[in-house]
């Protein structure tokens, strides 16, 4: 849990040093535990960009999966290593491992993961300026996530839109965007936002609008500025919390020590009492039988 929690406020170093505490104390005991830590550590080394180890990793969970029939990490793994193929520029070799992962998840009838499996091959398509497939794909997603209000219908959607730009159809683009951005205000998403106002100053630029290019520009940069101290503020509270939890935790121990060492004391000072009660009935009992001897 401390992992996750480090790994959600992106204080990647200590998420790592948890999760590979994890898998020393697992070690040799549960493979599931294994594959998921593994899968988690992977996604922290794609958000780093070293996609080579993030691979290995994923390599290794899926070892554990198909050897237990884990479908469901099976699925994720290979969903991943597509992300780390598309990012290495090897299109062909990440296709095959999101048709591979698609093809598990619909065996799951789990249809969020198939939602994000399309959306990725989509974005695939997108990479290779097959934008027709691409949209096809991106289309299928966003339904999804828009039928179950899932928040990833905003990303879905400016895939979409962002279609419409890259096949020159700014008017389009613009005003597809313009939803994007009222929803990703509705869901007070500042990730998506930022990223509707960056694509709306490069459709206005585009369609040679320049006022308004600069107008969204400026409100790009000032989201990202913002976003840049919120999420170092975030990670300072989150730091903070941990050390709070462990100076807490460490007194805890303290007084459990000090309590023990009372103890002892305690024991020990009985014991001294008994010792010297003991020695004065028996110093006693030899005195009188000493007196008794002389009469």
């Amino acid at each position: 849990d401390l992992a996750r929690f480090y790994k959600q406020t992106q204080i990647y170093t200590e998420a790592v040093n948890h999760y590979n505490a994890a898998l020393i104390q697992n070690e040799d005991h549960n493979s599931q535990l294994t594959a998921t830590v593994k899968n988690e550590l992977a996604e922290i080394y794609i958000a780093l960009n070293n996609y080579t180890k993030a691979a290995d990793l994923l390599n290794s969970s899926l070892s554990h999966s198909e050897k237990h029939t884990y479908l469901n990490l099976k699925s994720k793994s290979y969903e991943l290593l597509g992300t780390c193929a598309e990012k290495q520029n090897q299109p062909k070799k990440a296709l095959d491992f999101q048709q591979q992962s698609l093809l598990i998840y619909r065996d799951l009838k789990d249809l969020s993961g198939e939602a994000t499996v399309l959306e990725n091959i989509g974005s695939i398509y997108e990479d290779l300026g097959d934008y027709d497939k691409a949209y096809t794909y991106f289309e299928q997603a966003y339904a999804f996530f828009k039928e179950v209000d899932d928040e990833a219908q905003i990303n879905a959607f400016n895939n979409l839109a962002d279609i419409y730009r890259k096949t020159g159809r700014y008017k389009e683009a613009i005003t597809k965007t313009k939803e994007v951005l009222e929803l990703a205000l509705a869901y007070d998403n500042p990730h998506q936002i930022a990223s509707a106002y960056k694509d709306l100053a490069k459709a206005y630029a585009l369609a040679e609008d320049y006022k308004h290019a600069h107008f969204y520009a400026l409100a790009y940069q000032d989201l990202v500025e913002k976003q840049f101290y919120a999420q170092n503020f975030n990670q300072l509270n989150a730091l903070q919390t941990v050390y709070d939890t462990k100076e807490k935790q460490a007194r805890i121990e303290l007084l459990e020590q000090e309590q023990e060492t009372s103890q002892v004391k305690f024991i020990a000072m009985l014991l001294l009492l008994f010792i010297l009660i003991s020695s004065g009935i028996i110093l006693f009992s030899f005195q009188k039988r000493k007196r008794r001897a002389r009469l």
